[in-house]
């Protein structure tokens, strides 16, 4: 049995039932917009507090600080600037990779073979390295633009000693982090570190606090913006 086509629908009457059509003189009975004589609905939210923009003469605009997603923030203006920021982050990576370098160590009697180990880091690219001392470096040991650098800070070669410490030029744990971080293109002068540690101070702990050491004269002067 075939169901007939209600041919009623079709009725004057009837059909705004089926299409009801916009009066653009009168109220739209659809969804009661513009014919219904106001005009754009401008309010950019749905109730409630508007979060993260503020208003100005009506309408909301999102501040500056936040058009970048990348960039860490802080509504109570409590916290560092964003390149703090981003160094304290990185910082925390080098100090952890300084951890686990120094946990590396087989025994008591290895980790005593080494005087004092640093994590480097560079902001500008987010790298990390740990440096150990070594007293017998040498000017072939490192990159010329460490030893380009170095010099220039100290006014001496590497190997040499300056009236600022007793520590020979280029031996301290930093300018081996250093040296590792200026190969893999980082700039020797934005360079900067974690605390200083001795190794054997902190071998088999679960912290780097009990073998903190401050930095040497010499690479005070050379990285003196440093970490």
């Amino acid at each position: 049995m075939l169901t007939p086509f209600p041919t009623h629908l079709l009725d004057d009457e009837n059909r705004k039932l089926v299409n009801p059509v916009v009066d653009a003189s009168g109220r739209n009975p659809a969804s009661g917009g513009y014919a219904e004589g106001g005009g754009v609905a401008t309010t950019p939210h749905t109730g409630g507090t508007q979060l993260d923009g503020v208003q100005t003469g009506g309408t909301y605009v999102t501040p500056e600080h936040k058009l970048n997603p990348g960039v860490m923030y802080s509504e109570t203006g409590d916290s560092k600037d964003i390149g703090n920021s981003q160094d304290d982050k990185i910082a925390k990576l080098a100090q952890q990779a300084l951890f686990d370098e120094i946990t590396k160590f087989q025994s008591k009697t290895q980790v005593g073979k080494v005087a004092t180990m640093v994590g480097a880091y560079d902001p500008v690219t987010g790298m990390t390295a740990v440096g150990t001392s070594s007293g017998s470096i040498n000017v072939d040991a490192l990159h010329p633009a460490t030893v380009k650098y170095i010099g220039s800070q100290l006014g001496v070669e590497i190997g040499q000693f300056t009236a600022l410490c007793k520590n020979k030029v280029g031996a301290c744990a930093e300018v081996s982090g250093a040296d590792q971080l200026v190969r893999r293109g980082a700039n020797p002068a934005g360079i900067k570190f974690t605390d200083a540690v001795r190794p054997r101070d902190v071998w088999g702990k679960n912290n780097l606090s009990d073998g903190l050491i401050k930095a040497c004269e010499n690479c005070s002067a050379i990285w003196s913006s440093g970490g």
